[in-house]
């Protein structure tokens, strides 16, 4: 079974970090509760203006966006001080747009890049340009055992 806390940007913006974070682990336990899922991780998923849904992780310090199966990074934006402003979620709605079209920042160097011809520059979750995957992640991701 699979269930989400599907929030948008209505729900996020203007809201204090820590009390939004805290209503979201109260849903997370009732969702669990409710449906005894057995895992603790975060279901989260965020719907941008034009309904497409990606999967989000708040923290105190910044929130991390993700497709919507959670296995392409798209972002990792810094939340300053104890409200999520309306410029990170422009950065947020901006990101999940060009995601829409083809478009995804190198995890590196943040370089705009098209996703299909880079996906397979893939180290977990981050996608690189060919230069930073060829200068440092290729090697890295060989080494990886994996385990």
């Amino acid at each position: 079974m699979y269930g989400a806390i599907v929030v948008s940007r209505d729900d996020i913006e203007e809201q204090n970090v820590v009390k939004l974070m805290e209503r979201l682990e109260a849903y997370r336990k009732e969702f669990k509760r409710i449906t005894g899922y057995q895992w603790d991780n975060n279901h989260a998923l965020y719907t941008n203006y034009f309904g497409k849904k990606f999967a989000i992780h708040i923290i105190e310090s910044s929130i991390a966006v993700w497709d919507d199966s959670g296995k392409t990074g798209l972002l990792t934006v810094e939340i300053n001080g104890d409200v999520v402003t309306c410029e990170v979620m422009d950065e947020i709605e901006k990101v999940t747009r060009q995601w829409m079209n083809g478009i995804i920042h190198c995890s590196a160097c943040r370089k705009e890049i098209i996703y299909l011809k880079h996906n397979k520059n893939r180290y977990f979750a981050g996608v690189y340009c060919n230069k930073c995957w060829n200068d440092k992640y290729k090697a890295i991701e060989a080494a990886e055992n994996y385990e």
